[in-house]
């Protein structure tokens, strides 16, 4: 057929590419050799367009292009994961990828990875960046991307903690670390990773404020509150001192900085121990904080610059009115 075909067509190219370079060689015996080796391979033909395939060498490009733009690894990271994933299937010259390569992409990630229309609009919007960025270095000239419509997300409402259940979690925190970190999640509503970037040199103990590290490299100023100032305080008197600059270090030498599993793990295992049966991760405890806020009557201008977001449209999700914001509200001026 056709792969035996192209096995032989291999075999006779390198006998006779031998035959000019070397003498003295048995070209029936290599040919035997040659045919035994390659029947143990499946062997395709590769196209055309996939030996003249740069996307690889565009995303390098980009990458290096966004860590110069001053973007934080992880943001990096998690695109280029996105971007690879693309180029291993759409695996052309970036000048002749269409729109239909597109649409076939990511409708095969969609069946094959169920993606929620959330994650699916974060696929969009990597590609949608990448392309944006060739065609401003003018490596292509139109954007396969233009046609791409986004994906309609589902607006779910956000269910924060409650005031129970934030004391359920105080009372399970069974060492002084897990009491110290929720302490100063739930107080300042920190990001994940700018929890777990905070060094002991960033916290001022006169006005119980943080240095913060935000998304784009952009610093800011939040504030933590006399409870978890005493936690923080008796967690880093029990730690004792370590080489280590960061806040919160592993147990175990070489007492490292904590990353953001060991953090997430951290949280829901307070959360087990509460007996908690909602999903509780790092993220519910910065919404819940926008929550306690807004509900304390803290201008959402200032809720906004407190959780370091770009636009004020993204705070205003935080903001959504949920049965208990509606039950709270009403009990407070209705009833």
């Amino acid at each position: 057929g056709e792969k035996s075909f192209i096995r032989e067509s291999i075999v006779e190219r390198v006998v006779s590419e031998l035959q000019k370079q070397m003498t003295g060689i048995d070209h029936a015996k290599l040919r035997i050799i040659l045919g035994q080796e390659l029947s143990k391979y499946k062997i395709e033909q590769v196209r055309d367009e996939e030996l003249s395939s740069d996307i690889r060498d565009k995303i390098l490009l980009y990458t290096e292009s966004r860590t110069l733009d001053g973007l934080s690894s992880l943001t990096i990271r998690n695109s280029n994961y996105r971007l690879n994933r693309f180029a291993s299937y759409v695996n052309k010259n970036v000048s002749t990828i269409t729109t239909a390569d597109i649409r076939k992409y990511l409708s095969f990630i969609l069946e094959t990875k169920k993606l929620k229309s959330s994650s699916m609009e974060t696929e969009k919007s990597s590609l949608k960046a990448f392309f944006e960025w060739m065609v401003e270095e003018e490596y292509i000239l139109k954007n396969p991307m233009s046609k791409i419509r986004p994906s309609k997300i589902e607006k779910r409402l956000r269910k924060s903690l409650d005031a129970e259940e934030i004391e359920l979690m105080r009372d399970a925190c069974s060492t002084t670390r897990e009491r110290a970190i929720f302490e100063l999640f739930f107080a300042t509503g920190l990001r994940l990773d700018e929890l777990s970037r905070i060094d002991v040199s960033d916290l001022n103990w006169g006005d119980n404020s943080i240095k913060v590290i935000g998304k784009g490299n952009k610093e800011r100023i939040v504030y933590f509150s006399s409870k978890s100032k005493v936690y923080i305080k008796k967690y880093l008197l029990e730690r004792g001192l370590w080489t280590t600059d960061a806040l919160f270090i592993t147990s175990k030498q070489p007492h490292n900085r904590m990353g953001h599993r060991s953090i997430q793990r951290e949280v829901k295992s307070i959360a087990q121990k509460a007996g908690i049966s909602k999903d509780v991760y790092p993220h519910l405890l910065r919404h819940s904080f926008a929550t306690q806020g807004l509900r304390s009557g803290v201008s959402i201008n200032v809720i906004h610059d407190l959780l370091g977001h770009e636009s004020l449209d993204t705070t205003l999700i935080y903001a959504q009115t949920d049965r208990d914001t509606a039950a709270y509200e009403y009990k407070k001026h209705l009833n």
